[in-house]
């Protein structure tokens, strides 16, 4: 029970820490925090960070080298499908994530309010990733795809998704919604409308906000009139898609609308996806100072192999862009916690979600950042180069080994 002491280990494993990463360059944004570091883990939780060669390999049941390596928190990805079973459309999150450094995902409107129990269900029982999720505006969430959820407004009921909100408080962070003009087929922005109305039912009860996040690329209205009805804390994904009514306008100009958002506090996430990154956008953006408040891969079964992959491989093709190696750390790790415990309530929280500091959970991705030219490619085929590379070597999920090395005993503490 909370405020106990842990049981006494046995005299066979009486070493005080489970795993040390040792000698890595630690990169912490939330403590501002970049050296060679050693890091331990017990019981869960970040329990040590320190100068190197200060903590004795022998007080670790398992040391994992890291010299050479970046070491950083858990990556966390607000934009996947992960619902298998819920739509074709999805990819089952442990065999990504336990490669890829990711231990925490968003799994941004594959169920709806009809299907979110089979969602909740699966992460309960059968999934290690830690995992929270939107749900859709659409009842019956992606169930359909490759056909558009919301060209049906019957499936759309504001009161039935801000129910689901309320009904799985603490997982089901807010009310997502796609604004594709071929997915709303003749409903225009009436789908995001009934959105934030679900999001407002909500928190009407809850006296607390609750997220809209808002799909966008080639949407059946300009820009401006999208954004005008989004509030504060609400986030537009696919935010450098290279479809109509875009970020850029017809001048090759961050639109004023997306400036105007964002100082209001709208945020811009990237939801990389099959079809929705544009080097281009993402490029010319770049040049104007227009960068995400948050990165993600948008991950499912048609992005996985190409051209997402995982979540270092979207992170790289921003420091390809020129974002520097911290700020595409901290857009990967603190900033979409602090976007998560917004949403969640008091109670569920993890302060420290997305940091190495001592108390955290014990979440960490350790890395290669290889220099060299590397080939990356957007959404729309095109293709260019870059000078670095972020490789995952070793994912760290509460407080043991997620993949190999393996832990002896197999044990999650």
């Amino acid at each position: 029970m909370e405020g106990q002491p842990p049981p006494a280990r046995p005299t066979a494993h009486a070493a005080p820490y489970d795993v040390l990463i040792r000698g890595g360059d630690v990169l912490d944004p939330s403590q501002g925090l970049r050296g060679r570091r050693d890091v331990a883990f017990a019981w869960g939780r970040v329990a040590a960070v320190s100068d190197p060669e200060t903590i004795d390999p022998g007080d670790a049941r398992l040391v994992i080298e890291a010299t050479g390596r970046l070491v950083t928190p858990g990556l966390i990805d607000l934009h996947t499908h992960v619902y298998v079973g819920g739509s074709e459309l999805v990819i089952p999150a442990d065999e990504v994530c336990s490669a890829s450094g990711c231990t925490t995902v968003v799994d941004a409107g594959t169920a709806g309010a009809n299907t979110m129990l089979g969602l909740r269900m699966l992460t309960q029982g059968h999934v290690r990733t830690r995992v929270f999720a939107f749900v859709h505006i659409s009842g019956i969430g992606l169930a359909g795809h490759p056909h558009g959820e919301s060209r049906d407004l019957l499936y759309l009921d504001p009161q039935l998704a801000a129910r689901c909100v309320l009904s799985y408080r603490g997982f089901v962070l807010g009310v997502k919604v796609r604004q594709t003009a071929a997915l709303v087929g003749e409903n225009g922005l009436e789908p995001l409308r009934r959105a934030v109305r679900a999001a407002e039912l909500a928190e009407a009860v809850i006296r607390d906000r609750v997220p809209v996040m808002v799909h966008y690329g080639s949407a059946p209205a300009p820009l401006s009139e999208l954004l005008s009805l989004l509030r504060p804390g609400d986030v537009v994904t696919h935010g450098f898609n290279g479809g109509r009514n875009g970020v850029l306008d017809d001048a090759g100009r961050v639109d004023g609308a997306a400036r105007e958002a964002r100082k209001r506090g709208v945020l811009w996430d990237v939801g990389h996806g099959r079809g929705s990154f544009s080097y281009g956008v993402a490029a010319a953006c770049a040049e104007q100072g227009f960068w995400p408040d948050t990165i993600s891969t948008d991950l499912h079964s048609a992005s996985v192999n190409a051209p997402v992959v995982d979540m270092p491989t979207t992170m790289s093709k921003f420091l390809s862009l020129g974002m520097p190696l911290e700020q595409v750390v901290a857009r990967s790790t603190v900033a979409p916690a602090q976007f998560i415990n917004r949403a969640l309530p008091a109670p569920a929280r993890e302060p420290l979600l997305g940091t190495l500091q001592v108390g955290a959970p014990g979440d960490a991705a350790v890395l290669d950042l290889q220099g060299g030219a590397f080939a990356f490619r957007d959404s729309l085929g095109y293709s260019w180069t870059g000078p670095q590379r972020l490789s995952p070597v070793h994912t760290i999920l509460g407080g043991r080994p997620w993949g190999r090395p393996y832990p002896h005993p197999y044990l999650i503490p």
